[in-house]
């Protein structure tokens, strides 16, 4: 099954890669660790509104997740990778703007009895892949919807693997198990994404 081969290869490849993806991870947790420290700083201790630490956890787990599907994106695509680099403003700010967008419709989703909620979650699973292509907020949410329905089996069926995993190996012994099935997950997911877009981009207007 094509699926198989795709997670199995991604697979292969995160191992392949490892310590890019161990040197990842630490960084990311140095910077959210500094982000915090300097938080506590300059209020003396801990804020009193829960709001600025959630702010900082959101903002950034959302820059790591953006710097994880990049790193995956360009080791498929054969380019050079870079871990430490110099952020793009607009891009961040597409990112957020986005973000909010595609929070917004899940939650909306959710309400709505639940179900609709999980299949916008996978319909727009591609944003991040997308923005990274160029796209704007809208764009990259129209694109997401239309490459996701064109590989909607796929994509499902390699977020119930993970999911299945993720339970499975939640214990606390195995996070480190956890955060690799993560990096899997992304490179499946980035896999199906840089296939669809190649093949549909001459019928679509990405």
């Amino acid at each position: 099954m094509q699926i198989l081969r795709t997670i199995f290869h991604s697979w292969d490849l995160a191992l392949d890669r490892l310590p890019t993806f161990m040197l990842f991870f630490f960084l990311h947790g140095m910077r959210l660790a500094i982000l915090l420290a300097i938080t506590l700083f300059a209020f003396g201790g801990m804020p009193n509104s829960p709001w600025i630490v959630l702010t900082i956890l959101i903002v950034s787990s959302v820059i790591s997740l953006m710097d994880l599907n990049t790193i995956c994106l360009r080791m498929l695509r054969g380019q050079p990778i870079t871990l430490v680099g110099r952020y793009d403003p607009a891009l961040l700010a597409k990112v957020m703007v986005t973000t909010l967008c595609v929070v917004g419709l899940i939650a909306t989703g959710f309400l709505l009895f639940i179900v609709p909620g999980i299949i916008l979650a996978v319909l727009l699973s591609f944003c991040g892949f997308a923005l990274i292509d160029g796209d704007g907020p809208m764009q990259s949410i129209r694109d997401s919807w239309t490459l996701v329905r064109s590989a909607f089996l796929q994509v499902v069926m390699v977020f119930t693997v993970f999911t299945a995993s993720s339970i499975i190996f939640s214990h606390p012994f195995l996070w480190g198990l956890d955060i690799f099935l993560d990096t899997v997950l992304t490179i499946s997911l980035a896999t199906i994404y840089n296939t669809k877009r190649s093949l549909l981009k001459g019928h679509h207007d990405f």
